[in-house]
């Protein structure tokens, strides 16, 4: 297990090893070109069976698409203390970076223009001793390794008027905090054959707690990828495996087929399509019908 359980609720000067910029507020004099932060973010990075470093990484990652689609990434870096639950805290100091900012139109707004980025927090390992992340290449191969990332959490930045639709959803100019909700996949006899949300996004308070569990899982490696993994396939390309998956309702007269292309690395394209059927009960079975 990580950490050390009769330590737990022993972190002298933690807070100050977690803060980003600002040191003021754990009794260290502030210097003459010091500024208060725009945004303070805090949470907690859960304990997990994860080995960990003796020390690990908290990034701020903010992304942007060019036109070709490439992900450009900006990281604001924290190191941490591998001791678990373990409080964090980072200051941003202003908006973020303007290599991180994306161009955006609200066509229901008189075709206003506004500006905005999308960031998450990240937790690494940083293997490669760079003191920061690397975007992952098609292949998925990456020293740095990622251990950790708050489920479903985008920290959103506008600048500008929102379109009407980022309006309904509470995003407003400045810093905004939402979660996504999760995805459902269709069920057999469901009336829409595609993976629909399940919710809405969810406003978050700024000084919301956030959690971060330590899995080191692969798969988040796919955060970083240099060009999106959940593209479509552009048609182009030589056909990937895929996995099939049946699912059929109790009495065999409902199916959903989920087909899913299997990634050439971590970072290749991923994507699932469904296919469904249903049939009256106690009609006839057609042939080929999968469910017996």
């Amino acid at each position: 297990m990580l950490g050390h359980p009769d330590k737990s609720m022993s972190y002298p000067a933690g807070k100050c090893l977690l803060s980003l910029l600002v040191l003021a507020g754990c009794g260290l004099a502030a210097g003459r070109d010091y500024s208060p932060p725009l945004l303070t973010l805090r949470g907690t990075i859960i304990a997990t069976t994860v080995p960990t470093p003796d020390s690990v990484h908290l990034a701020v990652f903010w992304k942007r698409r060019d036109p070709a689609g490439t992900v450009l990434g900006v990281f604001q870096e924290l190191t941490v203390r591998a001791e678990f639950p373990v409080s964090f805290r980072v200051d941003l100091p202003g908006p973020p970076p303007e290599e991180a900012m994306n161009a955006g139109v609200s066509t229901d707004r008189g075709a206003a223009s506004f500006r905005f980025s999308t960031g998450t927090l990240l937790v690494y390992d940083d293997r490669s001793g760079t003191g920061r992340i690397e975007l992952a290449p098609p292949t998925g191969t990456t020293t740095d390794r990622i251990l950790g990332a708050p489920e479903r959490l985008t920290i959103y930045y506008l600048e500008g008027t929102p379109s009407r639709e980022l309006g309904a959803q509470g995003v407003h100019p400045g810093f905004n905090l939402w979660r996504e909700p999760k995805v459902s996949e269709p069920a057999p006899g469901a009336a829409v054959c595609a993976a629909t949300p399940a919710g809405s996004i969810e406003m978050l308070s700024l000084d919301t707690d956030i959690q971060i569990a330590l899995t080191a899982d692969p798969a988040l490696t796919r955060l970083i990828c240099a060009e999106d993994p959940y593209g479509a396939p552009d048609g182009g390309s030589p056909p990937l495996p895929f996995v099939r998956e049946l699912t059929c309702n109790a009495d065999g007269t409902a199916y959903v087929i989920k087909r899913c292309q299997s990634p050439v690395g971590l970072c290749g394209a991923a994507w699932c399509s469904y296919q469904c059927g249903s049939r009256p009960a106690g009609s006839p079975v057609p042939s080929g019908w999968p469910c017996h």
